[in-house]
């Protein structure tokens, strides 16, 4: 799903893969309220280097398509997910505490988690364990 102005539901969850990771890790992101000035669209996420903050829907999505994971259901559930995720707004970004799809993750389900944090471990666990098999190897 590409960005388009006015087509998200405030309170969804849309990811994509970032250029920084070389398309290979998503960054993630819950849809915010549209300005009420400009009427600019607008999600709520956790910058690398930066803080969880609320920045245009263009300069998040980074000209990259965008994925919706989750949609509210209800008012309830749009409200919750909204409070929630401003509610670490100034939260530092951490790649172990507080990272993109952590802090997502937590406003919908109240779980910090990050599930490419886990594979990109497993993978690098097995990196680990084939470089000390190679050495021992060669002994």
């Amino acid at each position: 799903m590409y960005y388009v102005p006015g087509q998200f539901v405030p309170g969804s969850i849309a990811r994509f893969k970032s250029k920084r990771y070389g398309h290979l890790l998503h960054h993630w992101g819950v849809i915010d309220w549209p300005d009420v000035f400009s009427g600019e669209e607008r999600a709520i996420h956790s910058e690398k280097g930066s803080v969880v903050k609320t920045a245009s829907l263009f300069d998040f999505a980074e000209g990259e398509a965008l994925e919706i994971l989750w949609v509210p259901e209800s008012a309830e559930q749009q409200a919750s997910m909204l409070q929630r995720m401003h509610s670490l707004e100034g939260k530092p970004y951490d790649l172990f505490l507080a990272n993109c799809e952590q802090v997502v993750r937590w406003a919908l389900t109240g779980e910090s988690v990050s599930e490419q944090l886990r594979v990109a471990g497993v993978v690098a666990g097995l990196g680990l364990a084939a470089w000390a098999l190679s050495k021992s190897a060669r002994k």
